[in-house]
């Protein structure tokens, strides 16, 4: 079990790569904001520069956890300039911590992210603003694993999972953490919920799984997941189904611009026990999802990033393993899928934009 100072601690390190160098500041006091070092022909030598302060410099940004298993980092990479900077770097020589479930949202308090760690031992929810990287916030404290933190959609309550009653339970808290959680799904005692996502002010989707002998173990979460819908109002409610195949259906993406219409990873229904794909539906509505990715390997964990002016519609990010090791890669408005080659090591997950993001040259003239 680690100190829960030690990820405190540790974001007090800051480190820049560009172009495949790297370099790390010495430390600083948690009061103390770091700066970023510059290094290659792009950077500009400070936080500013980076874009991490204001919300009008966020555009081009994705936010990535990368690593090795059980020893992921959270990285904010800068794609014009293909800049990484590390959110969660471990000082050499400290045991490593997994950092996982980068959300952003826009908060009263300027652009935050919300992520998960175990640096305390189990799995906790952490927020960190992006204009101040020293002032961490542990959203939870518990004796059960919290995580799948995402936010509600004007910025003011995090929803996330936990594992408290032996099973996946959706709980709801006020994004500064003040307050008792609210149990949203505390009938569901016969399912496992995680992953999920507000699609209005008051419905989350959210995915839904159990076992047939009643246990929970993760292959028999991911052969029987279904999507269902939480109405946050009503917490003595079951959820609701929204998806019941016989193939799995999870992880779901609520678009920026409209968010009743989600990404979400399925299987291709003529052949449902084979690799993962992406596929898209509007859950007002009961139209035949529409295939956004079907490629070799599995692809997951997908988000849309907003458009930035004049480009042609949203962007889908996604991880896929066609290569052995999870990579970060994106569709484009107009359907080509693109490698971000992101620089980073190791396996890639969970890839969500910072704010409006364009590949290539996907924009209108």
């Amino acid at each position: 079990m680690h100190n829960p100072n030690t990820l405190r601690t540790a974001l007090a390190f800051t480190t820049v790569i560009a172009l495949g160098a790297c370099s790390a500041e010495r430390p600083q006091s948690p009061a103390e904001t770091p700066p970023i070092v510059a290094v290659g022909p792009t950077a500009k030598g400070s936080d500013q520069s980076f874009g991490i302060r204001d919300a009008a410099k966020s555009a081009g940004k994705i936010l990535v956890a990368a690593g090795q298993p059980n020893a992921h980092d959270i990285f904010m990479i800068d794609l014009a300039t293909n800049a990484a900077l590390n959110l969660t770097y471990t000082p050499p020589g400290t045991q490593p911590t997994d950092e996982l479930n980068p959300q952003v949202s826009p908060t009263p308090n300027g652009i935050e992210v919300t992520f998960t760690s175990n640096t305390s031992g189990k799995y906790q929810i952490y927020r960190l603003p992006l204009a101040n990287l020293g002032g961490l916030v542990q959203l939870t404290s518990s004796d059960a694993n919290n995580d799948d933190p995402t936010w509600s959609l004007d910025g003011k309550r995090i929803y996330y999972k936990t594992s408290a009653n032996g099973h996946g339970d959706i709980l709801s808290v006020p994004w500064n953490g003040t307050g008792k959680p609210q149990n949203l799904t505390k009938k569901a005692t016969a399912t496992e919920e995680w992953k999920p996502v507000a699609v209005t002010d008051n419905l989350l989707v959210v995915t839904t799984s159990h076992g047939d002998d009643g246990t929970m173990n993760k292959r028999q979460l991911f052969a029987t997941a279904e999507l269902a819908i939480v109405d946050t109002t009503k917490p003595n409610d079951l959820p609701k189904e929204l998806t019941n195949n016989d193939y799995p259906d999870w992880y779901a993406s609520p678009k920026p611009e409209e968010p009743t219409v989600i990404a979400y990873t399925s299987r291709d229904e003529t052949n449902p026990t084979g690799h993962d794909i992406i596929k898209q539906m509007d859950i007002t509505r009961f139209d035949k999802p529409q295939t956004l990715v079907n490629i070799p390997g599995d692809s997951d964990d997908s988000s849309w990033a907003p458009p930035l002016p004049k480009s042609d519609g949203d962007t889908l990010l996604f991880v896929n393993n066609s290569t052995g090791t999870y990579r970060a890669m994106a569709r484009t408005p107009s359907g080509a899928i693109v490698d971000l080659n992101l620089p980073v090591s190791g396996e890639v997950l969970s890839p969500v934009a910072v704010g409006p993001i364009t590949i290539g040259n996907e924009r209108k003239g």
